[in-house]
């Protein structure tokens, strides 16, 4: 078929030149629609990034104020556990202060056993003494005590109230009992560690004095009952009742049974 003849009634240079100018068009379109979907794709991609760079952002920042507020969470319950230990031992020392100031209240005495104790040990072994007591209430009362026992042993007794044991005798303290006994040959025989021994049966705090040479004014051997010590812990609530207590008034007595 020869170029200058006709296809379908047109012309054959008409129809290249419309195929190429519709090859022209549809290549035009395609780099058009290639560009816009470049475009299209790197505003999608920055709006991506843009939405996960605030994502991160926001993470980050709930990450920070989570730890911030763990932190304030962590000092507080440090502070409730140290306030709580304080409180804790606070109580505890108000207990104890209490508990001391309650047994420093409570008067020595000696339960029904003890009594028996005590005259069972010193019963025939000691035979007189001196009893002297400190110008206290509570010493008083249990000074009446102990004169009671030594009686019930048929100890010959002989005791009184001082005015002050620190200006009388400064060698014996002012609280708690003191046996004074001078130094004898014979040991096994002292009357000084046959009564020692006796209050160590009740619980009953109490020393030898037992000097090499006498102390002026104390007869041997002498028992002084002295202020309750602040240690002093009593060893029963069921205390003997003594009809000699009734006569604390008494200044001076001399008894034997």
């Amino acid at each position: 078929m020869a170029r200058g003849g006709t296809v379908f009634g047109f012309p054959i240079d008409t129809l290249f030149a419309w195929a190429n100018v519709l090859l022209l068009t549809s290549l035009a379109t395609t780099a058009v629609a290639a560009i816009l979907v470049h475009q299209l794709s790197a505003r999608m991609d920055a709006a991506r990034r843009l939405e996960l760079q605030q994502t991160q952002l926001e993470a980050r920042i709930q990450i920070e104020t989570s730890r911030a507020v763990a932190a304030q969470a962590s000092a507080r319950t440090a502070r409730l556990v140290r306030t709580a230990s304080e409180l804790q031992l606070e109580l505890g020392r108000e207990k104890n202060a209490r508990m001391a100031l309650s047994a420093q209240l409570q008067s020595r005495d000696m339960t029904r056993e003890q009594m028996v104790k005590f005259v069972e040990i010193i019963k025939g072994k000691v035979r007189q003494l001196s009893l002297l007591i400190a110008p206290d209430r509570e010493a008083s009362f249990f000074g009446i005590t102990v004169l009671d026992a030594l009686r019930r042993a048929g100890v010959f007794v002989t005791w009184h109230r001082m005015e002050s044991i620190a200006s009388s005798h400064p060698e014996i303290a002012n609280a708690g009992v003191t046996i004074y006994e001078c130094p004898k040959r014979d040991e096994e025989g002292c009357a000084g560690r046959t009564l020692l021994k006796a209050f160590s049966a009740m619980d009953v705090q109490s020393k030898l004095l037992n000097p090499a040479q006498p102390v002026q004014g104390l007869t041997s051997p002498s028992v002084v009952i002295g202020v309750k010590p602040a240690e002093f812990l009593r060893a029963s609530d069921d205390p003997i009742s003594s009809d000699v207590k009734a006569h604390g008034s008494s200044q001076t007595e001399t008894t034997r049974m």
